[in-house]
């Protein structure tokens, strides 16, 4: 059973303060001062339903002996028979609306409700006076009319609202349609950009390849250069060494051919005063004579300077100094 459904008995009995009138115990207090609607007794004449639950009488009387005792439990078994004859009995009922019309008399109204009240609850309702239950029906006739009007005002304004949402459907239409297109629009674009990207892709991967490849060959090409240059650098040193070797066997040899024509110079100056001596001593040439000069020589009956070669005597151009050394020392040259 929902508990919610039991809020207002709770409540009452809450404000009674847990002194109720129960069967077979004392009388209870006075019933709370609330006006009584002029209008209970005439309702009371036209709508008689068929009274389901019968108030025991509100008299006193002292402790049930056990025989009472029996009695209660067979009331209780009999209330829990006729509760299930009650289920029995709805589900041979026809399909359909409870009521036809309000308050049937042809409809037993009995037959459609049930009630499962807390321990609690029916002890309040066992200990609630005509006018008390009076009461409390018209403040639940006017809470469920408040609620009513409430469910009503939520209703009108849901409806409002609707209405608003309905006005602004087609302009939503119109943005909706907008953006279904341009969502297409941005669909075509993307499947544009797609291809094209996939097509760079290719391009690049194209590219990459050529690129590694020719990465690949100039790094070969690069190795091949880098072992000629170390074979060069090699080679280099080695002919560093050997132009140092021949620039010192250079430089040995001119000191020696500048020596050697140093003493040939002196060998021709002493010759040239052995001559003049010997003429002087057999022939009484004078020796001081200007004309006499050691660097000219007779060809042909004519005096001719010595670095001029004679014509009869063979000349051969481009003449390689170190040959002319190598004649002179004996000795032949190294390649530079």
């Amino acid at each position: 059973m929902d508990p919610s459904r039991n809020n207002t008995f709770a409540r009452l009995f809450a404000q009674r303060g847990g002194n109720v009138r129960k069967p077979g115990g004392s009388a209870s207090p006075a019933p709370s001062a609330v006006a009584q609607p002029t209008t209970s007794h005439n309702i009371q004449k036209t709508l008689t339903p068929p009274t389901v639950v019968e108030v025991p009488p509100q008299q006193a009387f002292p402790a049930p002996p056990p025989e009472a005792e029996r009695k209660k439990k067979g009331k209780r078994k009999a209330a829990k028979e006729t509760s299930v004859e009650s289920k029995r009995s709805k589900k041979h009922l026809p399909d359909g609306p409870p009521l036809t019309r309000l308050l049937n008399p042809d409809v037993w109204v009995a037959k459609r409700l049930q009630f499962d009240l807390l321990p609690e609850e029916k002890a309040l309702v066992s200990g609630l006076t005509r006018e008390e239950a009076s009461n409390m029906a018209v403040e639940l006739a006017a809470r469920s009319a408040m609620c009513f009007s409430y469910a009503a005002e939520e209703t009108a304004s849901a409806a409002a609202e609707l209405q608003a949402l309905q006005e602004k459907l087609p302009a939503l239409q119109e943005k909706f349609d907008a953006s279904v297109k341009a969502n297409q629009d941005l669909t075509l674009l993307l499947a544009e950009a797609e291809r094209m990207a996939e097509e760079d892709k290719k391009k690049a991967s194209t590219l990459l390849t050529e690129a590694r490849a020719a990465q690949r060959r100039m790094q070969r090409s690069l190795d091949d250069v880098q072992l000629d240059l170390q074979k060069s650098t090699a080679s280099i040193s080695t002919l560093t060494a050997e132009r140092d070797s021949l620039r010192a066997r250079v430089a040995e040899l001119e000191a020696e051919n500048k020596l050697l024509g140093d003493e040939v110079v002196n060998e021709h100056l002493l010759g040239f005063d052995k001559a003049l001596a010997q003429c002087n001593l057999l022939f009484q040439v004078p020796t001081d004579d200007s004309r006499l000069n050691v660097s000219m020589m007779v060809v042909n009956g004519q005096l001719v300077p010595i670095m001029d070669p004679p014509p009869s005597t063979p000349t051969f151009q481009n003449a390689n100094p170190d040959a002319e050394a190598v004649g002179e020392t004996g000795e032949a040259p190294r390649p530079s």
